[in-house]
């Protein structure tokens, strides 16, 4: 029969891993309240974009040959977006750092995963060595 006893090692890293997921969704509740307080409200006035064009409006020979190639609207020409203004904004300082946080998320689980690992392996040598 398996030994079914709690092993306190077991419960030290049970405690750990715990800890850090309560870290990283207490972080991930934090970064979504401060993105609600720095986002623009429901009343602001909606933003207008403009469209650019890669020929000058004069040049009907350019602007034609433009329109025969049916350039896709829904992918951006490199280099035709614009700065973040706003922290929200694409590229901007909160999604920065959602994806800091994402990253650090996934290096801690890789960390805990490798440190149990490591564990599990030393105590299966332990008990080779004195079984």
């Amino acid at each position: 029969m398996p030994d079914t006893t709690d092993h306190p090692q077991d419960t030290g890293e049970r405690r750990a891993i715990v800890r850090a997921g309560l870290a990283f969704f207490g972080a991930l509740v934090v970064l979504i309240a401060v993105a609600a307080l720095f986002s623009r409200s429901a009343g602001d006035a909606p933003s207008t974009t403009t469209t650019t064009f890669a020929c000058d409006p004069g040049d009907s020979v350019c602007l034609a040959a433009q329109q025969e190639r049916g350039r896709p609207g829904i992918i951006p020409e490199p280099g035709s977006g614009a700065e973040p203004e706003e922290a929200g904004d694409r590229g901007g300082a909160l999604q920065i750092a959602v994806f800091v946080l994402l990253v650090a998320g996934v290096g801690a689980i890789v960390a805990l995963v490798v440190r149990s690992s490591r564990r599990a392996r030393t105590g299966a040598d332990d008990a080779r060595v004195s079984g």
